[in-house]
């Protein structure tokens, strides 16, 4: 919820680094809206590789791991 040292902000993309960087904000009180050219989801045909500093980023920000 905006308060008096909030922004709005607007984060270009809904990749992996949009995402993050939207949760980020939100919790940290901002109003955030994420803008993505794309419809739905797509297959694209590509793995995602997550080195450990991104583990770690991603275990900092309580995101939890999915395995399908």
């Amino acid at each position: 919820m905006p308060n008096g040292n909030s922004l709005e902000v607007g984060v270009i993309g809904a990749g992996t680094a949009g995402l993050a960087t939207a949760i980020a904000l939100a919790r940290a009180g901002h109003a955030v809206t994420v803008f993505e050219k794309h419809r739905a989801l797509a297959p694209l045909g590509a793995g995602i590789l997550i080195q450990p500093q991104g583990i770690a980023a991603l275990d900092a920000a309580d995101a939890e791991r999915v395995q399908r």
